[in-house]
């Protein structure tokens, strides 16, 4: 697995910042929830520090089932605390996902590093 900019120039072999680890979810949460964990565990044996919105906020979604919780702002008010040198990784099929492109646009309007996974 390789993290590539969005040049497709660059591969991220090391930061000390946190990565926000950006997955399709809505479609299938358990699906999204399964490939969240595999890519941290992936990540972090690569020796980064991952934050994952789903594993903070998937329990409490399927437990509070809240209609009027906003996760995405939830989600967008804790990346705004990690900061500018957070670097936002996407996983594949990202595209697809309306939460993802929030936190895509998030990720350029706030100036933080973008990577994308890719699979070898």
């Amino acid at each position: 697995m390789k993290l590539i900019n969005k040049e497709g120039s660059i591969s991220l072999k090391y930061t000390p910042h946190p990565l926000i680890l950006c997955i399709p979810y809505s479609y299938n949460p358990e699906e999204g929830f399964k490939r969240s964990c595999e890519y941290v565990k992936k990540l972090r044996d690569l020796g980064f520090l991952v934050f994952s919105p789903i594993l903070h906020n998937h329990n409490y979604h399927l437990l509070i089932k809240d209609e009027n919780e906003d996760y995405y702002q939830w989600d967008l008010e804790l990346y705004d605390a990690f900061g500018k040198n957070a670097v936002y990784v996407f996983a594949p099929y990202w595209e697809s996902s309306w939460g993802c492109n929030i936190e895509y646009q998030h990720a350029l309007e706030k100036g933080n590093e973008i990577f994308f996974i890719q699979e070898d």
